[in-house]
C-alpha cells in the first residue's frame, strides 16, 4: 500500500491510498479519480497504478506527456519521494508500505485509449501452493477497492495476473497445471528451486540445492548491496535536484546555485543535467536582479557570461523569454542610471544591453520592449547625454568667455543653454561661473566725471515752427482761462509733444520730438513747473516749461535712449541704450557724470528709500546696483531675463523691488526682490504670476500695489511683512478679456481707488473682502491707451486725463473727466490728419477742405509762425451705417484747367461725393458706382473712372451720368481697376486709360462724343504704377521693374528699359518734356519727349518721398531747380539740365508727405505729421 499526495493549482492538498493492483486515474472527465484543471489536460490523462508492490505512472497514447522528476515521460517506475507534474497539479509519492511478492512480468503498459465509462474491476488469484488439494474457486461478492477503475480487457487480466486462464477448470485439476504452468514459466533458477530427484550417492555437490542456493545468497546478496547502492544514488540525485527547484521557485536563488552545483558535480550524467545547468545560470542572474539587492551593471556581465554558456542547450528555449525579460530589465534600470549621470560611457553599456536582449529575445523584441516601456527610458537616457555634452560645451564656451575677459559672451553662453534647458538655471556650476561674470563685469564699469555744460538757445533749424490740426468738441473755446488757468497735461502723437491745460483741453504748445520718441513729455518737481521731454532726431534731452513750452535747457547725450529719466532729488539719472547711466543736474543740464556699464539699458531704474542706492536693469540678464554717492557700481547681480523681457521699470514698493518680466510669450510675471536693510543688497524672494504683459510700472499706494495687463486685467496685491514667505498676496482682480485689447495702465490716488486705462476704461475701487473690484464708472469709448494717466487740478474733485488711441485713424485722443462722476469735461484729438491732403490752389496757397465741404487755403501768418487749426471732429457715424464703409481719407482730386475739386466724403454707408469749386458752394452728387480714380476733365464736364471697370462722363452743373463703354467684356472674376487716366499729348483729345493689369488704351471722342477705345495694346505684365506722358510718347513702368516707352499716337513700342532696383516713385510728368522715375536704390533718371533718358543722378539719402517739384524756370533764361525730398527728411535741388545737386539740406525729421509749393508766402510746404505742415522759406 501506499500514500499519493496531490497539490492542485489553487493551493488545495488531498491524500489517496493506493491499495495494491489499484489503478488512479487523473484527466478533466468528471469519471477520473482525480480531476485535472488547466489548459491541455486529455479528458483520461494519466494513471498511477500499484502491482506487485511496485509502482508506476502511464500516460494514455492521445496525452501530452508528463513531467516525473523534472524530465518529461510516458511511462516510468515510482519510487518514494517522486514527483509527477502537470498543468499546475504537483503529484508526491510520500509513503510506500513494502511486502514479499512473487516476481511478475513487467506489464506491457496501455494498449489502446481509455474507454468512455470506467467501471469496477478487480483480478482473481490463485493460490500457488503444489501440495494443497484443489479447492474450488470463491467469486468475490463484492469488488475490492476502488470502484472507479477502468475495466480490463482479457489480454490485460492475462498478462497482469497470469493465472486468469486457469480460472474455469476444477481445483484437482488447476493444481498440477497451475504447478507445470509455473515450472515452464520459472526461470532457471525456480526450476531448480523446485529441484530434480535423483537416486541417493548421485547427487551432484557443486549443482546441489544447496550449494547452488548458496552461491545465489551470495549473488544475490550483492545485487542487493549494488541495488540499495544504486537506489541511495537515484535518492541523493533525486534529492538534490529537487531542494534546488524548491530554492529556485521560492526565490532563493542563492540556494538554488548551491544545490544544483551539488546535483552536477554529484550525477554529470544524469538526463536532468541539462535543465540544471540552465536553471543554475538563471538563478545567478536572477540573484543580481532581485529587489533589494540589484546590481545592474554586474547582472549584465553575468548575462554576457551565462548566456554563451547554455544557449545551446535544447532546456534553454524554455527559460529563453524570461532571460530576454531580465535583459530588458537590466537595460531599463542602466538607462535611468544613464539619465541620471548623463555620461556617454553609461549610455554605451546600455546600448550593448539592448543589443544582447535583441539576441536573446529574437521575435519577441519589439513586444518586450513596449510592454515594459523601455523606448522612452532610452529616449531620456540619450537626452540626459546630449544634455551632459552641451552643458559641458557651454560651460567650457563660458570658462574661455571669462579667460578672454568678456562676461556679455559668458551670459549669452549662459542664456542659450538655459534657454534649452531650463532647469539647468539654478546648476551650482553655472551659477559660479555667473558669480565670476558679475564680478568681471562690475570691474570693467567705468565713470566719467567730465562737466559737460548744456544748452540754454534754441537749435536753429531751416524750418518755421509748426502748424497742427487739433479737432475740439468745444472748438469756439480757444483760449484758456488765463486768470485760474489749470494745472497742464501732456501728450505725443505722430512725433508732436503737446502741452494742454487740464482744465479745457486747449493746446498751450507744441514742439517736434520724432515718431520715435521713446515717452511723452513728463511733468518735474519743483518750481517753476517744467516736462522734460526727448527729440530723436538730435537725440538730446531737453527741458521746457510746462505752461508755455519754452526751452530751459538742453542737452545732447550722444546716444539713443528708451526710457524716461528718474530723477533723483536734484539729479536726473538718464539710462541710454548704449549702457550708460548719464547724471544731469535737474536745475541747468549740465552733465556730471556718466557711469558706462557696458550693458543696454531700456527702462527707468529705481532707487532705495533713502535715495542712497540705484536698481537699473540691463536689457539682458543683469541688474546693476549703483552708489549714488560716488556714482560708481556697488554690485552686479544676474537676473537671467531675456532681451526685451522689461518693457517697463521696476518699482519700490516698501521693501520690495518690483521688477515686472514679461518671460513668456503670452503672459508675464512680477520678480519681487526685497531691498536689505543697507539698500546695498537684493534678495529674490517671490514670483508672482500674472495673466498678460506688463507694459506700464504698477501703480502703487500704500500697502497695495496694482498690476495691469496687455488683456485688460487689473489685479490689486496687498504688501505683507518683509519676514514672510510671499508677502506679496492678491487681494482683487478684475479677469483678464478672452481677447488681448492692448496695454492697459493705472494710476492711483489712496489703497482702495484706481483710474485705468484699457479697453475698459474707469475707476475702481477695491472690495477686498469679495475678492473683487468694483467699477465705479467707465468712459464711453473703448479704445486701447496711449499713454499714463494723468491726474490734473483740483482738490475736490481732480481731473482724470485718459489718452487713448485715435477714433479719427491717426493721433491720440486726450479726454478730462471727473474723477468722481467720470464725466467728460473736454476731448481734444490731436495729431489728427487734415481732411484731404494738401493742395496747391489755383491762387499758389496751399489748402485743404474742412468736413462741411469748405476749402480751406492756409494764411501765409500761419505758414510763417505756426500755431494750430482749431476744427470740431467730424460728425458721428450715422445710426445703424456699416463702420467698414468708413472711409475718413478719401483722396482729394483737383481736375484743372476747370477748377473743380472733387472729395469723397464717406462716412458710413453715405457714399455722397462733393464736387466743389474755388469760387462756388459744394455741388453733392451720387455716381451709380464709387469713383476709383481722379476725374478727367472732358468737354464741357469730367470723365469719372469708377469701379469694376466702368466709366462715366459727368456733364458740367448737373447731376446726371452717362455711362462710357471702354471695356468690351467684364469678368466679375478679374474685375477691371483702372490706374489714374492720363491726357494724352497731340492734335484732338485723347486719355490713355490703363487697367493694373497691363491692358493699354488709347481713348478719343466719338461722334456722340462719349469716349471710345481707339487702339488697345497688353504689355502682358501688371503695371507697377500710374503711366505718364509726355512729348510724343508713353512711358509705363511693370511689375518686372521695366520701363516701356510707347508711341503715344498708336502706342507702339519704342524701346524697353530695366530699372537697377525696385520703382520708388514715377513714373511722373514734371513738364510737358520732362518725366522723372526713381528707384530703390536712390537713382534719379530723366526722360525726355522722345522718350529718350536725359540723364541719371544718384541721390544721398533714402529714396524720394514723391515726385520732385519744379521751382522757377518760368523765364527762357531760366530752367529753375528740381527739389527732391527724401524719405530721411534730406532735401536737395538738382538742375533739371544735367540733373547736378545744387545744394543739400537736412530737415531733422522724416516728412509724411511730399512737397507742396507755394506762393505766398513763397517756399515749399512740408508735411511733418497727418495734420501737421511746417515751411520751408524759399532762400
Amino acid at each position: 500500500m501506499a500514500t499519493i499526495e496531490i497539490h492542485d493549482s489553487r493551493g488545495s492538498v488531498q491524500r489517496l491510498e493506493l491499495t495494491p493492483d489499484q489503478v488512479i486515474w487523473f484527466g478533466s472527465d468528471p469519471g477520473c479519480d482525480v480531476k485535472l484543471l488547466g489548459p491541455g489536460v486529455a479528458p483520461y490523462h494519466f494513471r498511477v497504478r500499484s502491482k506487485a508492490g511496485r509502482y508506476r505512472v502511464e500516460v494514455a497514447p492521445e496525452a501530452p506527456e508528463v513531467e516525473v522528476n523534472g524530465r518529461k515521460t510516458r511511462k516510468e517506475k515510482l519510487d518514494r519521494g517522486d514527483e509527477i507534474a502537470y498543468a499546475g497539479t504537483r503529484v508526491f509519492l510520500v509513503q510506500v508500505d513494502t511486502a514479499p511478492v512473487l516476481a511478475l512480468d513487467d506489464d506491457p503498459g496501455f494498449a489502446d485509449a481509455p474507454p468512455a465509462s470506467p467501471s469496477p474491476s478487480a483480478s482473481p488469484v490463485v493460490a500457488r501452493t503444489a501440495s494443497a488439494p484443489a479447492q474450488p474457486q470463491a467469486t468475490p461478492t463484492q469488488p475490492t477497492p476502488p470502484t472507479n477503475r477502468r475495466p480490463k480487457n482479457r489480454d490485460e487480466e492475462s498478462e497482469e495476473d497470469g493465472w486468469g486462464s486457469l480460472g474455469g477448470l476444477s481445483a484437482q485439476e488447476a493444481v498440477p497445471v497451475a504447478r507445470a504452468k509455473a515450472a515452464t514459466s520459472l526461470s532457471p533458477l525456480g526450476r531448480l528451486k523446485l529441484g530434480e530427484e535423483r537416486p541417493p550417492g548421485q547427487e551432484r555437490l557443486l549443482t546441489s540445492p544447496l550449494a547452488i542456493g548458496l552461491a545465489a545468497t551470495l549473488a544475490l546478496l550483492g545485487a542487493v548491496g549494488y541495488g540499495l547502492k544504486v537506489l541511495n544514488d537515484k535518492n541523493t540525485r533525486d534529492n538534490l535536484f529537487l531542494q534546488a527547484e524548491e530554492a529556485y521557485k521560492t526565490n532563493d536563488f542563492a540556494a538554488a546555485i548551491d544545490f544544483y552545483d551539488q546535483f552536477l558535480a554529484f550525477a554529470p550524467e544524469d538526463e536532468r543535467v541539462g535543465r540544471a545547468r540552465v536553471q543554475r545560470g538563471m538563478a545567478t542572474v536572477q540573484k543580481l536582479t532581485s529587489s533589494g539587492s540589484a546590481s545592474w551593471l554586474e547582472a549584465l556581465e553575468t548575462i554576457q557570461t551565462v548566456h554563451p554558456q547554455i544557449k545551446a542547450i535544447p532546456e534553454f528555449e524554455d527559460a529563453r523569454i524570461l532571460l530576454a525579460e531580465l535583459t530588458l530589465r537590466t537595460a531599463s534600470a542602466l538607462a535611468e542610471r544613464t539619465t541620471r549621470s548623463g555620461k556617454a560611457e553609461d549610455l554605451a553599456v546600455v546600448e550593448r544591453a539592448v543589443e544582447l536582449h535583441r539576441e536573446i529575445a529574437r521575435e519577441a523584441t519589439a513586444q518586450q520592449i513596449d510592454r515594459l516601456r523601455f523606448q522612452p527610458k532610452l529616449e531620456e537616457a540619450k537626452a540626459a547625454v546630449e544634455k551632459a555634452g552641451i552643458k559641458a560645451q557651454r560651460l567650457a564656451a563660458i570658462e574661455r568667455a571669462l579667460k578672454d575677459g568678456d562676461p556679455v559672451a559668458a551670459y549669452s553662453q549662459r542664456d542659450d543653454l538655459v534657454r534649452r534647458y531650463p532647469d539647468l538655471a539654478s546648476d551650482k556650476a553655472i551659477m559660479a561661473l555667473l558669480v565670476e561674470a558679475n564680478d568681471l563685469l562690475k570691474t570693467r564699469t567705468k565713470l566719467d566725471t567730465r562737466r559737460v555744460p548744456a544748452q540754454t538757445e534754441e537749435q536753429a533749424h531751416p524750418l518755421n515752427p509748426p502748424l497742427s490740426l487739433v479737432l475740439r468738441d468745444n472748438a469756439e473755446d480757444t483760449k484758456s482761462d488765463t486768470t485760474n488757468p489749470g494745472r497742464v497735461v501732456f501728450a505725443v502723437a505722430e512725433g508732436i509733444a503737446y502741452g494742454l491745460d487740464d482744465a479745457t483741453g486747449q493746446p498751450l504748445w507744441q514742439r517736434v520730438v520724432g515718431r520715435d520718441t521713446p515717452f511723452p513729455p513728463v511733468a518735474l518737481p519743483g518750481s517753476p513747473a517744467s516736462a522734460i521731454l526727448f527729440e530723436t532726431q538730435s537725440n538730446q534731452l531737453v527741458r521746457v516749461h510746462a505752461r508755455d513750452g519754452a526751452l530751459i535747457w538742453r542737452q545732447p547725450l550722444g546716444a539713443e535712449i528708451a526710457a524716461p529719466p528718474l530723477v533723483a532729488g536734484n539729479t536726473l539719472i538718464q539710462p541710454t541704450r548704449s549702457g550708460d547711466l548719464v547724471r544731469l543736474s535737474l536745475a541747468n543740464g549740465h552733465i556730471v557724470g556718466r557711469l558706462t556699464l557696458g550693458r543696454p539699458l531700456d527702462v527707468t531704474p529705481a532707487t532705495d528709500e533713502t535715495g542712497r542706492y540705484l536698481y537699473a536693469p540691463a536689457n539682458q540678464a543683469n541688474l546693476f546696483i549703483v552708489d549714488l554717492d560716488g556714482f560708481t557700481c556697488a554690485e552686479v547681480l544676474y537676473l537671467g531675463h531675456g532681451p526685451g523681457a522689461l518693457k517697463t521699470a521696476p518699482v519700490r514698493a516698501g521693501p520690495y523691488l518690483i521688477l515686472p518680466e514679461n518671460h513668456r510669450e503670452d503672459r508675464g510675471r512680477w520678480r519681487v526682490l526685497r531691498i536689505e536693510s543697507d539698500g546695498a543688497r537684493l534678495t529674490e524672494i517671490q514670483t508672482v504670476d500674472l495673466g498678460g504683459w506688463t507694459w506700464y510700472p504698477p501703480a502703487w499706494s500704500g500697502a497695495v500695489i496694482w498690476s495691469t495687463d496687455d488683456k485688460g486685467g487689473v489685479t490689486a496685491f496687498a504688501l505683507g511683512a518683509a519676514d514672510q514667505p510671499n508677502p506679496i498676496r492678491k487681494i482683487a482682480e478684475l479677469p483678464p478679456e478672452q481677447r488681448a485689447p492692448g496695454a492697459a495702465l493705472a494710476v492711483t490716488r489712496s489703497e482702495k481707488e484706481v483710474f485705468v486705462a484699457a479697453s475698459r476704461s474707469g475707476q475702481f475701487t477695491v472690495a477686498a473682502e469679495l475678492g473683487r473690484l468694483e467699477r465705479g464708472w467707465t468712459l464711453e469709448t473703448a479704445t486701447p491707451p496711449a499713454a499714463p494717466v494723468q491726474l490734473g487740478g483740483g482738490l475736490t474733485d481732480p481731473i482724470v486725463v485718459f489718452t487713448l488711441e485715435s477714433t479719427v485713424g491717426t493721433g491720440v485722443d486726450v479726454l478730462g473727466v471727473s474723477s468722481k462722476t467720470g464725466k467728460p469735461l473736454w476731448k481734444t484729438i490731436l495729431g489728427a490728419a487734415w481732411p484731404t491732403p494738401l493742395r496747391a490752389g489755383p491762387d499758389g496757397r496751399p489748402s485743404t477742405v474742412d468736413p462741411s465741404g469748405r476749402i480751406i487755403p492756409f494764411e501765409a501768418t500761419d505758414l510763417v509762425q505756426g500755431g494750430f487749426r482749431i476744427q470740431p471732429p467730424p460728425p458721428p457715424r450715422p445710426p445703424g451705417s456699416n463702420p467698414e464703409n468708413d472711409d475718413p481719407t478719401q483722396p482729394l482730386w483737383s481736375v484743372e484747367p476747370r477748377g473743380t475739386v472733387w472729395i469723397g466724403r464717406r462716412r458710413g454707408d453715405d457714399r455722397r461725393y462733393a464736387l466743389l469749386t474755388d469760387q462756388g458752394p459744394a455741388q453733392f452728387l451720387t455716381p451709380p458706382a464709387a469713383p476709383t480714380q481722379p476725374p478727367l476733365p472732358w468737354h464741357d464736364g469730367e470723365l469719372v473712372p469708377a469701379a469694376e471697370g466702368r466709366v462715366f462722363f459727368h456733364p458740367a452743373n448737373s447731376d446726371e451720368f452717362r455711362a462710357c463703354t471702354l471695356v468690351e467684356r467684364y469678368d466679375k472674376a478679374q474685375p477691371v481697376v483702372w490706374t489714374r487716366p492720363v491726357p494724352l499729348p497731340g492734335p484732338g483729345e485723347a486719355v490713355l486709360f490703363a487697367e493694373q493689369a497691363g491692358l493699354l488704351r488709347r481713348v478719343v471722342a466719338g461722334e456722340d462724343g462719349l469716349p471710345v477705345v481707339e487702339v488697345a495694346v497688353n504689355l502682358n505684365r501688371p503695371l507697377a504704377s500710374d503711366c505718364a506722358a509726355i512729348g510724343q510718347v508713353v512711358l509705363a513702368i511693370t511689375n518686372d521693374q521695366t520701363l516701356h516707352v510707347r508711341n503715344a499716337a498708336d502706342l507702339e513700342p519704342i524701346a524697353k528699359t530695366p530699372l537697377e532696383a525696385p520703382l520708388a516713385v514715377g513714373p511722373a510728368a514734371i513738364t510737358p518734356d520732362l518725366a522723372i522715375v526713381a528707384d530703390a536704390a536712390g537713382n534719379l533718371l530723366a526722360y525726355g519727349g522722345d522718350g529718350q533718358r536725359l540723364w541719371t543722378t544718384k541721390l544721398r539719402s533714402e529714396p524720394p518721398v514723391g515726385p520732385p517739384v519744379r521751382l522757377g524756370g518760368d523765364t527762357a533764361e531760366s530752367s529753375g531747380l528740381l527739389v527732391v525730398l527724401g524719405r530721411d527728411g534730406v532735401l536737395q535741388r538738382l538742375d533739371p539740365v544735367n540733373g547736378a545737386v545744387v545744394d543739400r539740406i537736412e530737415l531733422q525729421l522724416r516728412p509724411a508727405g511730399n512737397l507742396v509749393p507755394s506762393s505766398d508766402p513763397a517756399g515749399l510746404v512740408i508735411p511733418i505729421a497727418p495734420g501737421s505742415l511746417r515751411l520751408l522759406p524759399q532762400p
